[in-house]
């Protein structure tokens, strides 16, 4: 009788309360447990310390704070605190779930919801959204729309970009990447017997990070395409497990992409070039200079020229590589990009490395900040046991949203000095780190 009346009431609950905008120098909780199942039936209980120097200040009594089902609470967001969220089930002592610099969570909405994972009752997701949503670009021409006379440079702003950008031509007709490590074929091969399925069957669901083709990609908003180029039969194409769009259809999609945004600038980053002889290399650039013949940015330009210079001589295309044949622009990668992959399974040491890195970041280069989450061989095991994730996609939802993580990284960078930049993300679908995005571009303008 009890369950029953806690189910009817999260159900009025949900109807009623809603999320909002946090103002840039708070940050508040939010306790949504009311709408998780598996809460409900284990009695499950939040509370808040905030510590300073490894004391507590906040409560008083030093105690946690108990947040109630559908309660929100928010505080200053202060240098040197952090946050500890604390859980308890069926009035079991307190034990710290989760801890957060306080510092660093200005303008985000710590929600308590449900998991992106099975494995996991319920999840701590960071949320931020647009103060104003009616300032937001339209996200095929945000580079038109706020910065056609801005002085800012490409590396001070907030770009979206696409992880694996090719990957949504990915099916099982698909043949292999040649140069797919061989200890991670064999994770495939031992997942794919315990399934009965063939090992395509099992790369694919690990392989594919995108589902909208690179002009819905661009038309999203996202401005960083990454790609792992590979020479297959005479056919250059992407690769990431499987083979995916040829690199002649992605060309073929931004220069369209181009041609109806002439203001717009996109940054084609060529990350890897394994198998690859000189020969193919040649034969990358001449298709790149077919496409883009004096639209691609010469070798004097930077990332830190005015965006306006670029729209202004009608350079819309910066390819960023670590091989170049010899009378191309070139843009060295180690020289004008910096994209640490910090290898992380889970949202929290993946937030935490990427605070940390970003705070060191060098501002006169491009700098990604890789929001994307990295399969396990535990989670290929998961899979056999028929429970979530099942595939990348499922993997990717653990983060459930990038704009909270996205604001994080813009406070840590600010607390050093620095910017944050590109955000690499796996399916830009929801727009939610575009709209976080686009909100942290128009504070540097108006500042």
């Amino acid at each position: 009788m009890r369950l029953y009346l806690l189910l009817l009431l999260s159900s009025c609950l949900m109807h009623s309360l809603s999320s909002w905008a946090v103002s840039s120098d708070q940050f508040c909780v939010k306790n949504d447990l009311y709408k998780v199942f598996s809460s409900l039936v284990s009695n499950t209980s939040i509370g808040i310390t905030i510590e300073k120097n490894g004391k507590v200040v906040f409560p008083d009594s030093g105690s946690p704070y108990d947040l109630g089902w559908g309660k929100s609470w928010c505080r200053d967001s202060i240098e040197g605190e952090s946050l500890i969220i604390h859980e308890a089930q069926y009035w079991s002592s307190w034990k710290s779930r989760q801890k957060l610099n306080a510092a660093f969570l200005g303008g985000i909405e710590v929600r308590l919801e449900q998991a992106g994972r099975n494995d996991t009752n319920f999840g701590i997701n960071l949320v931020s959204r647009p103060e104003d949503i009616s300032q937001i670009p339209n996200s095929a021409s945000w580079m038109t729309d706020l910065l056609a006379d801005s002085d800012l440079s490409l590396n001070q702003i907030c770009i979206p970009g696409s992880h694996d950008s090719g990957t949504y031509a990915i099916s099982t007709y698909s043949g292999l990447d040649p140069e797919m490590d061989e200890a991670l074929k064999g994770i495939f091969d031992i997942a794919g017997n315990a399934l009965a399925l063939p090992i395509k069957d099992i790369v694919k669901a690990w392989s594919i990070t995108q589902t909208l083709n690179t002009y819905n990609q661009l038309k999203s908003g996202i401005r960083y395409l990454d790609i792992r180029a590979r020479m297959v039969n005479g056919t250059l194409y992407t690769a990431h497990g499987l083979l995916g769009a040829t690199i002649a259809d992605m060309l073929d999609e931004i220069r369209r992409f181009l041609d109806e945004h002439p203001k717009e600038v996109v940054i084609f980053d060529i990350q890897e070039l394994l198998g690859m002889s000189q020969q193919d290399i040649d034969q990358l650039y001449t298709l790149l200079n077919k496409y883009f013949a004096g639209q691609i940015a010469p070798s004097n330009m930077t990332s830190s020229t005015p965006i306006s210079d670029f729209q202004e001589k009608g350079v819309q295309l910066i390819v960023v590589s670590n091989a170049w044949p010899n009378g191309y622009s070139n843009w060295q990668r180690g020289q004008n990009l910096s994209s640490p992959w910090f290898d992380q399974n889970e949202p929290y040491p993946l937030l935490q490395k990427l605070a940390q890195g970003i705070r060191y970041r060098s501002n006169d280069r491009f700098y990604v900040s890789q929001v994307v989450l990295t399969s396990r061989d535990s989670d290929m095991k998961l899979m056999v046991l028929g429970t979530s994730p099942a595939n990348l996609w499922e993997l990717d939802n653990t983060l459930r949203y990038r704009s909270g993580f996205a604001q994080y990284l813009h406070n840590a960078a600010r607390a050093s000095g620095q910017l944050s930049n590109i955000m690499l993300q796996d399916f830009p679908e929801s727009g939610d780190l575009y709209n976080n995005c686009m909100q942290e571009n128009i504070r540097r303008l108006e500042q």
